[in-house]
């Protein structure tokens, strides 16, 4: 399988000064960021950063880790120790009218997310669990947990998630350098593939047809050892799968705050 090196190595390039550090954004009108400290939303043209959920005041050693938009366009994302502190983190929804509701507590690494095709199901990883989650979903209820649709012990450290048009599930499972597409119905492993880089992160669909995956590696903590064997680490890459995915949903506000 060959996969495509899109940037080496990039540097991190940020354009606004904020407290802690950028895990993920969304945009719409005002930019909203998730930084390391909490949920904000930031005005570009005042450089203003006002909180929704700061989560850093009372519980300095948390940071925000993976995050995504439901169909519905609503902001899920999930907190994790900076320690790795077993069932510190929790996962959290911020909705369209502007409200923040803790979905889950006593997560320990708040990770993958997905829904499948008809959003009767929502795909959930805490990495720690070695497994993918499936809860009942519809929109408006919080999420009931159903059962682990994926477990399986050869394979470990299920980190970012996506879905394709199928229903499978494609996960990156960190620190083995591998990318699989899982049946969730069945919890079978459908493929492997095999990066050049040790520690996959994340990865989503995207390309002219919805077809191409890319994909996110790190280079954190690794020795200089491993680096000097892994030189591609910390790259992004891009696979032809011969499927398609979706595109990235958005956050969708019921109103804006101008105020910001």
């Amino acid at each position: 399988m060959h996969f495509d090196l899109i940037l080496c190595n990039p540097p991190f390039h940020q354009g606004f000064s904020v407290d802690g550090d950028l895990t993920d954004k969304f945009l719409r009108n005002a930019a909203k960021q998730l930084t390391e400290n909490g949920l904000a939303y930031f005005n570009i043209e005042t450089e203003v950063l006002r909180y929704v959920l700061n989560y850093h005041l009372d519980k300095p050693n948390l940071r925000a880790n993976d995050g995504k938009c439901d169909p519905f366009g609503n902001f899920y994302f999930g907190t994790m120790s900076k320690t790795c502190e077993s069932e510190a983190g929790s996962l959290f929804v911020f909705d369209k009218a502007g409200n923040v509701n803790e979905l889950m507590s006593k997560r320990t690494i708040s990770n993958g997310l997905a829904w499948n095709t008809n959003l009767s199901k929502f795909y959930y990883i805490d990495s720690i669990s070695d497994s993918i989650a499936e809860y009942s979903f519809d929109g408006e209820n919080l999420p009931v947990f159903k059962k682990n649709c994926v477990y399986n012990p050869e394979f470990r450290y299920f980190d970012g998630m996506t879905i394709d048009t199928e229903g499978m599930l494609w996960v990156a499972h960190c620190t083995l350098g591998k990318i699989v597409r899982w049946n969730p119905e069945t919890g079978q492993a459908l493929a492997e593939y095999l990066l050049p880089a040790p520690k996959c992160t994340s990865l989503t669909f995207g390309g002219k047809n919805m077809s191409t995956l890319f994909i996110t590696t790190a280079r954190e903590h690794m020795t200089e050892k491993e680096i000097e064997q892994f030189p591609l680490s910390g790259s992004i890459f891009k696979l032809e799968t011969g499927t398609q995915g979706f595109k990235t949903h958005t956050y969708k506000p019921i109103r804006i705050d101008e105020k910001i």
